[in-house]
């Protein structure tokens, strides 16, 4: 084999000793077993979801039972976010860093092995000014991405995934599992650049890091801009349930018309002018843990108003029920004095 080769078969196993060394360094957190609420010394009520980490700190505080021990990796952080998804942003840096880190080691290993032209020429050159973009354009995406998911946390926030549901499929999907267009130009065209990379490299070691063509860096970095711009400009302030009326309401008889209730809030409404399809977006409304029917949503006196029809399969006589809300971005809204819901009686 060639020097060439030689060079990068070891920078390869360089990474991969890398990769399973933090593969190898575990740390152990508490898992929710069951959706459980607990409260903390400060008298505040916290709800984590089946499938979430819970605070160390709160650990204490769970009722025995309601979780479990489970490890994770160090690797892991690499590319899945605080939501437990495999993180766009973050794969995209992770891939663009072990992709140059391999170009680099490649290159210095074929200098002590007695090839160092490409070394020579990156010396000479530099680094060319489109790995600092790729370096630093999706790193800024995914601090963009890591702002938004901790501005949508505050108050019951961006409702996690369980532990170990992280998929490849959520590279290019939105928290719903539907496909984002966004996200898909994203990996598609930072995928095809590094294949080009990939490609030039390989085969031509002698020659430095490869020169990448301005329609590959521009459509790569735009789509890194568009992904920032979408998490940044399209994030609204937190959702909050502010009252409902009536507080209490009827169950009909069989056949007639569901009860209805009006309900208040502010950041309930995805706009028009930011929604995807330019169509106002109400946020998904649920009574008693079950399905109910936005009739109206509509902004008035700076206030986000609802009209609800309250789902006739909840039994009369229920008693105390929760109206909980959830936005159309899949941002849970926070009701009075920090609950997750708004109360209602059921007659």
């Amino acid at each position: 084999m060639t020097d060439s080769t030689w060079a990068q078969l070891i920078s390869l196993a360089v990474l991969l000793g890398i990769s399973a060394l933090l593969l190898a360094i575990r740390r152990k957190v508490a898992v929710a077993s069951q959706t459980v609420t607990y409260t903390t010394a400060d008298g505040v009520s916290h709800t984590v979801q089946k499938g979430s980490v819970i605070p160390q700190a709160d650990v204490p505080l769970v009722p025995a039972g309601n979780c479990t021990t489970k490890t994770l990796s160090l690797f892991r952080s690499l590319i899945v976010g605080k939501d437990n998804r495999t993180s766009t942003s973050k794969t995209v840096v992770f891939a663009w860093t072990y992709a140059i880190a391999y170009g680099l080691i490649a290159l210095i290993v074929a200098k002590w092995l007695g090839s160092g032209g490409g070394y020579d020429t990156l010396v000479d050159a530099g680094l060319r000014e489109e790995y600092w973009l790729f370096l630093g354009g999706p790193y800024a995406a995914a601090i963009a991405a890591k702002y938004t998911a901790t501005t949508q946390g505050n108050g019951v926030g961006k409702p996690a995934a369980g532990v170990g549901d992280e998929n490849l499929t959520q590279l290019v999907a939105d928290d719903e599992g539907n496909t984002d267009l966004g996200d898909f130009q994203y990996v598609l065209f930072n995928a095809i650049t590094l294949a080009f990379y990939l490609g030039q490299f390989i085969w031509h070691l002698d020659e430095g890091l490869p020169h990448l063509p301005n329609v590959l860096t521009g459509l790569a970095l735009v789509s890194a801009g568009g992904y920032s711009a979408k998490k940044l400009f399209l994030q609204q302030a937190a959702p909050t349930l502010n009252s409902v009326l009536p507080t209490s309401v009827t169950q009909p008889a069989a056949g007639a018309a569901a009860a209805q209730v009006e309900i208040w809030g502010a950041n309930l409404i995805i706009p028009a002018d930011v929604a995807p399809g330019g169509t106002a977006l109400p946020p998904r409304v649920t009574v008693g843990g079950q399905p109910a029917t936005v009739v109206t949503a509509e902004e008035t006196l700076g206030a986000d108003h609802l009209t609800v029809e309250v789902p006739t399969t909840l039994a009369a006589g229920l008693g105390p029920t929760k109206i909980v809300a959830v936005r159309a971005d899949g941002v849970a809204a926070t009701g009075p004095g920090g609950t997750d819901s708004l109360p209602l009686t059921i007659n």
